[in-house]
């Protein structure tokens, strides 16, 4: 019998025993890799920069025409594109779907690491024309395109874990962009190799992914902070529904342009296209990133709110290059890929955000997510593919498909423009709610704004919440995150986080969702009254 306290429980001893065996129990690899993430927190960080430089590296390296020949060169491509991507998509939206098993798939770090593994040995294979000594290159070319699209994939999905949790004080937005700015750098860094070394990073750059983003301790899904969730049903009606929808015509518009551009130009124009892609890239990514930062250094704001006036301005500019048609010649595809570029970076930040503030699953929001951007970038190479492959005048193909591409493009748009970011969404949707539930007078209109700061005084009054708790508690019912409020309010995250706990207590609540439930009683009570 083991030795017990006045209370019942388990003497200090035989709890440290017990503390001691647990951390026996605890593999080597598992212990090196928490005690590098303590040391080195940022490092994780990395498995998005080199996920993303192997993304473009792909796309630019020459290794599919050592197997097929310079004739096919771009076929070749094109295929590798199809298989890798078919293959992504699949996975990625099946993850939404099936979030609970694909969770329990991201979550074990053993599994990843052989994704990458094998992201990584096919990668290798195609990169150096090592299929074509093989009696069957192009089934061994299918099998090799697959494999990668089925390990990056997992790969992607933790890598979309780790972003939905960032550390204290961090903006998803600058943290995404940041390691978007080190991807560019590692591009140029591999494609400066010689030849043999440079085949050999690219190769292992899904393996190192995943062993970095493994440095993350702790599952991804728990490490959401819960006093700083909303329920995902408060957002809009069809919120997630209309952005997935705009990822998909957007990348579906992108990608045939794409698509045409590798299959009728040389693999050395493609290769030379994509590397002055990467440095506009750069170039305009770390220009947003320092005017958002100067402005946020003199004026909080919702970081977030940027989101979607830059995917709208990606959109625009994809609509102004469809409607100047062929006439800008390679200009044309160098400026959509780099709008495409910037779009991804935005809807990587965004759909962090989803993950961060709300109930959302992080596996779900990425999976559909990056799920709708594979499956547009495919079928429009798939388009593209089909129409090259038929013998069709890719010429007579481009003036109607830059017309339907600008009406697409432009419905993205509109779409685009009916959301907002998480918190005006919410913010929106609560002061409509204030509004509904007003009586006002036949003389004068009610202000929102107004009605809104009275409800959350009386509340505050009725709980005893003192002043600055009483502005937290506002704060937070609008759905700011901690970061805005101590930007705000002049105060640590840390005192965020302490007022937070404080007027849950008072409140007798948990989570930021029964607080908001909270408040639509009272507009409820209000308007029954």
């Amino acid at each position: 019998m083991p030795k017990r306290g006045s209370s019942g429980n388990l003497s200090a001893t035989d709890s440290d025993n017990r503390t001691h065996s647990s951390v026996g129990r605890t593999s080597t690899i598992a212990r090196c890799l928490q005690g590098i993430d303590r040391r080195w927190h940022h490092l994780k960080y990395l498995s998005l920069a080199m996920y993303a430089a192997w993304i473009l590296l792909t796309m630019t390296n020459n290794g599919a025409t050592t197997t097929f020949g310079d004739a096919r060169s771009g076929m070749a491509s094109s295929e590798l594109y199809l298989y890798s991507g078919i293959a992504l998509a699949v996975c990625l939206v099946g993850a939404g779907v099936f979030q609970k098993q694909a969770g329990k798939l991201v979550e074990n770090g053993y599994f990843v690491v052989a994704m990458g593994v094998l992201a990584s040995a096919a990668t290798y294979l195609l990169s150096g024309g090592v299929l074509a000594d093989g009696g069957s290159p192009h089934i061994a070319f299918a099998l090799c395109g697959v494999a990668t699209g089925v390990g990056t994939a997992f790969v992607c999905l933790r890598i979309g874990c780790l972003y939905s949790a960032p550390p204290r004080g961090e903006v998803p937005f600058f943290l995404i962009a940041k390691s978007m700015l080190l991807c560019n750098l590692l591009f140029f860094m591999i494609v400066c190799l010689p030849a043999p070394i440079s085949q050999a990073m690219l190769s292992l750059l899904p393996a190192l992914a995943s062993v970095m983003v493994l440095l993350g301790s702790g599952s991804p899904e728990v490490r959401k902070d819960v006093t700083d969730l909303v329920a995902a049903d408060s957002l809009p009606r069809g919120y997630f529904t209309k952005l997935l929808i705009s990822v998909a015509v957007f990348s579906i518009a992108v990608g045939v342009i794409k698509g045409f551009s590798a299959l009728m130009q040389s693999a050395g124009d493609v290769s030379s296209q994509s590397i002055i892609v990467v440095f506009l890239s750069f170039l305009i990514l770390g220009a947003i990133m320092l005017v958002a930062g100067a402005v946020l250094a003199v004026h909080n704001y919702e970081i977030s709110k940027i989101y979607f006036p830059l995917m709208v301005c990606s959109c625009v500019t994809v609509i102004l290059c469809a409607l100047a048609g062929s006439s800008m010649g390679a200009l044309q595809n160098i400026v959509i890929n780099v709008g495409y570029n910037i779009f991804i970076v935005t809807v990587w930040a965004l759909l962090s955000d989803l993950a961060e503030r709300t109930t959302l699953s992080a596996v779900r929001a990425f999976g559909f997510g990056r799920g709708a951007s594979a499956l547009g970038t495919t079928v429009g190479w798939f388009v593209a593919y089909g129409v090259i492959g038929s013998g069709a005048d890719p010429a007579a193909f481009l003036v109607p498909f830059f017309l339907v591409a600008t009406v697409l493009v432009f419905a993205t748009v509109l779409l685009v423009l009916g959301q907002q970011t998480v918190s005006e969404a919410l913010e929106r949707m609560f002061e409509g709610r204030v509004q509904a539930s007003a009586q006002p007078s036949r003389s004068e209109a009610v202000d929102p704004q107004l009605v809104w700061d009275e409800l959350c005084d009386r509340l505050a009054k009725e709980h005893g919440l003192t002043a600055r708790e009483g502005e937290v508690f506002r704060l937070l019912s609008r759905g700011r995150t901690n970061g805005y409020i101590a930007l705000d309010l002049n105060i640590s995250q840390n005192t965020v986080k302490g007022h937070t706990r404080n007027v849950f207590a008072k409140m007798g609540v948990h989570s930021r969702q029964e607080l908001i439930d909270i408040i639509e009683q009272k507009m409820e009570e209000s308007q029954s009254a």
